[in-house]
């Protein structure tokens, strides 16, 4: 690291569970968000502030005015904008140094295993279950081939917060853990949220399922 990222992230340098060494980690680590909306937004700034050095942020839509009552990476000037493009300019004006992708695009099939295999970390900020199940069984499937790819998914919904965590070949995969079938979503999935607990949402420790 240089004096300036010594700097920066000097908090986490002083912590004995971080240190140095847990902060060039966090440079040397690659995440992929899926959906930057009122989940992706809180998650990748926390990652872009802390210095992980490469996010991709997917997302096909486009910030509307309704949006900014809880989708904190974009402001009045990215109504228009793709939500991916929107929040890249964002998190490159909290950290320019970190190398942000956007796809503006629905990751599907092909497209969705290849994102998935060159992540370490893989976070589903999606509002549909089909996008989450293809997800999980992306990530589970590239780690009988490569490093396994952790998998985050996060739920909101009113009052109701939800994080799970699952590891491909070491925890019950995903599609197994969610009690209901995919891809009818459980009856809270579409109620009207509290956004503001969307940011502690992302600051919770997921539990491994």
């Amino acid at each position: 690291m240089n004096d300036q990222q010594l700097l920066r992230y000097a908090r986490h340098i002083l912590l004995d569970e971080l240190g140095i060494e847990g902060q060039e980690k966090l440079l040397a680590a690659r995440v992929l968000i899926i959906g930057a909306g009122g989940l992706g937004s809180p998650a990748a700034l926390y990652l872009a502030t802390a210095g992980v050095g490469s996010i991709t942020l997917a997302d096909d839509d486009s910030v509307e005015l309704s949006n900014l009552q809880r989708q904190i990476l974009h402001t009045m000037a990215s109504l228009g904008r793709p939500k991916a493009e929107s929040g890249r300019a964002m998190l490159a004006a909290f950290n320019p140094e970190i190398d942000v992708q956007a796809r503006v695009e629905r990751l599907d099939g092909l497209a969705l295993s290849q994102a998935v295999a060159q992540a370490d970390l893989v976070l589903d900020c999606t509002d549909n279950f089909t996008t989450r199940h293809a997800t999980a069984l992306a990530c589970s499937i590239a780690s009988r081939w490569c490093r396994v790819r952790r998998f985050v998914s996060t739920g909101r919904s009113a009052f109701t917060i939800c994080a799970t965590t699952a590891l491909p070949a070491t925890t019950v995969c995903f599609q197994r853990a969610t009690t209901w079938s995919k891809p009818i979503a459980p009856p809270w999935a579409y109620s009207p949220p509290l956004w503001a607990l969307s940011a502690a949402c992302r600051r919770l420790r997921p539990s491994s399922c």
